[in-house]
């Protein structure tokens, strides 16, 4: 047997988690973030599965959540929400969220994907991020997985393919403009993890 061993791996696929940086809402006035679960769940996901997970906001720096998605909320809303709770009291996990990367620092082809989670910050602060309107463009059309949750779909409004055309249709963005002062903003759907694909939104 030869004593030569092979131990070249190829690079793990890793994925660009977006996250919205706090905002203060119009509508309740008051604080907002993006929606505790709708990273963490998807965190814990992907790095079981394999993949490594670069968490990035607009501005980059300290993100905040959403106040009823923190399971240390005196509501109790998301009280159920083990997964955010161990994530928020790891602090090498915690740490991604207070020191965020740039947009303006993620490249397309130093990832396998891009998702982006919702919240109620994405409905004030998304539709006016360029950089995050680009990247997922650039996704999208390198038929990357391209997932965008929730009230993340305020990244939809502007988003522009290299043929001037949204990769949704375009009688939606009047629907989910007309929504998107209220305090959740519009509907959503499950989001689709294929090659290509982007969030779709629907009357």
């Amino acid at each position: 047997m030869s004593a030569n061993i092979n131990t070249t791996r190829s690079r793990p696929k890793e994925i660009l988690a977006v996250i919205a940086n706090p905002s203060v809402s119009t509508t309740i006035g008051g604080p907002v973030g993006f929606w505790a679960s709708e990273l963490t769940h998807a965190y814990y996901e992907f790095v079981e599965s394999g993949y490594e997970v670069t968490i990035a906001s607009p501005n980059g720096g300290k993100c905040e959540l959403d106040e009823f998605s923190d399971p240390r909320h005196g509501s109790g809303y998301s009280a159920h929400d083990l997964i955010s709770m161990g994530f928020i009291h790891t602090p090498k996990l915690w740490a991604l969220v207070e020191n965020t990367k740039s947009l303006e620092e993620a490249k397309n082809k130093d990832f396998d994907a891009i998702y982006v989670a919702g919240g109620q910050s994405p409905i004030f602060t998304f539709e006016k991020e360029p950089r995050l309107h680009q990247l997922i463009a650039a996704f999208y059309e390198a038929e990357k997985p391209t997932v965008v949750v929730c009230h993340g779909t305020a990244a939809l409004l502007d988003v522009k393919l290299s043929d001037g055309h949204p990769p949704h249709k375009r009688e939606n963005n009047d629907w989910l403009r007309k929504f998107r002062g209220g305090f959740c903003g519009f509907l959503c759907q499950p989001a689709d993890w294929q090659a290509g694909s982007c969030y779709a939104l629907q009357n």
